[in-house]
């Protein structure tokens, strides 16, 4: 099972971007949070209790944090990447 403090990482993570976004407040913000978020999932892949499908939904999940803070990303694009991350480690949890 993907660790429940990822997931509630995750969803707060998301929660911070979206209102980050309509704030209009600067990129960096929600590319920080997207950066925290992947160097937790990061540091999730060095755990040896990941089964293969969790392992790859934490690998997917961080590949979609990677990508949400690269410099050439519109606010909405990182918070549609945040979403998918986390849809990602939900949907592992579905197929346990």
């Amino acid at each position: 099972m993907v660790p429940s403090h990822l997931i509630k990482l995750g969803q707060q993570v998301l929660a911070e971007a979206r209102i980050s976004v309509a704030n209009d407040e600067p990129l960096i913000r929600s590319q920080v949070l997207a950066s925290e978020f992947y160097e937790a999932l990061k540091g999730e892949l060095r755990a040896p209790h990941l089964n293969p499908v969790e392992l790859s939904a934490v690998i997917a999940a961080a590949n979609q944090c990677c990508h949400a803070a690269t410099a050439s990303i519109s606010p909405s694009m990182i918070v549609g990447m945040l979403r998918a991350a986390l849809a990602m480690l939900q949907s592992s949890e579905a197929m346990q």
